[in-house]
């Protein structure tokens, strides 16, 4: 029995110094949960075009996404269709980092004879302030004839997610 009481006296002591130190703030931090701290579904369409300008290599840039203050952007997948000549590259800007996006042959589709489709996942992070855009080129001098028009058009997913702490 006087180890019983011991036991007691020890749990009891234990509990007050937690409860104390939990009061002061000094105990074990514990994420709190609520809507600021959930992920937020991510999806954005980014679409460019280029028509017919002199260059040997054209480009276009979509319009672009800022990722707000607090937040970070995790990217986990882009969907998308490209349509010109062979010669033809998509590019993930997050902030200043690039992602090639892989552009895998849909061959004819609609009115173009030369169709690339983008179905990519991928794990890429954009953190707050960064300007999120898809960058898409040709190289005219490389594919031959004369090119009336070019566009790509794809969705970003993925998470807005609490930015780390530094």
């Amino acid at each position: 029995m006087k180890k019983l009481g011991s036991y007691r006296l020890a749990v009891v002591g234990v509990a007050a110094l937690v409860f104390t130190l939990g009061l002061a703030g000094l105990g074990p931090k514990v994420a709190q949960a609520g809507p600021d701290k959930e992920p937020v579904p991510f999806q954005q369409s980014f679409s460019c075009g280029i028509q017919n300008i002199g260059d040997p290599v054209q480009h276009c840039v979509s319009e672009s996404y800022t990722v707000p203050a607090g937040k970070q952007l995790v990217v986990e997948y882009v969907s998308g269709v490209a349509v010109s000549t062979e010669n033809m590259a998509a590019t993930l800007w997050l902030g200043e980092v690039t992602h090639r996006l892989a552009l895998g042959n849909l061959g004819q589709w609609y009115q173009w004879t030369n169709a690339r489709t983008v179905s990519q996942p991928m794990l890429g992070f954009a953190n707050a302030g960064a300007v999120v855009k898809i960058e898409f080129s040709l190289d005219k001098a490389l594919s031959g004839p004369v090119i009336q028009s070019a566009v790509i058009e794809c969705v970003v997913s993925g998470h807005l997610v609490p930015a780390p702490a530094h």
